[in-house]
């Protein structure tokens, strides 16, 4: 067991990058099943067999499992939307042959390289 990394946190290795996990199954399948729940709460209650407390139970858990549903939506919304943009801007630098990490666009909106880093014109500017 290496201790650097409890006393130094650049020795740290890098943390993996998020996972986007789709919840919308999940959150319909728990509104469903509270659904289902408060039907047979409401024909309990209604028959006499268990008190009202049950069934308002199960209709806060589907709307709550609705509110999930509508907060998972506008996420899911979002996401997709960064991701297009986050896509469209390495696809622009990706057509126009330009590598995105040397790449400097200009106050003028033109795009500059930075050749440093290339063997072959570092090698002919020595010559």
């Amino acid at each position: 067991m290496k201790l650097a990394p409890i006393w130094d946190p650049t020795a740290r290795k890098p943390g993996p990058p998020p996972v986007h996990v789709d919840l919308f199954p999940l959150f319909l399948g728990g509104t469903v099943l509270w659904g289902v729940a408060g039907v047979v709460c409401i024909i309990c209650t209604i028959a006499g067999i268990m008190p009202l407390r049950e069934t308002i139970t199960c209709v806060i858990g589907v709307v709550v499992g609705l509110g999930l549903l509508i907060w998972e939506h506008n996420e899911r919304r979002i996401y997709r939307l960064l991701g297009e943009d986050d896509d469209s801007a390495t696809d622009a630098s990706d057509d126009a042959g330009v590598d995105s990490a040397t790449a400097v666009t200009s106050a003028a909106g033109t795009t500059v390289t930075d050749n440093t880093h290339d063997a072959r014109s570092t090698g002919n500017a020595r010559r």
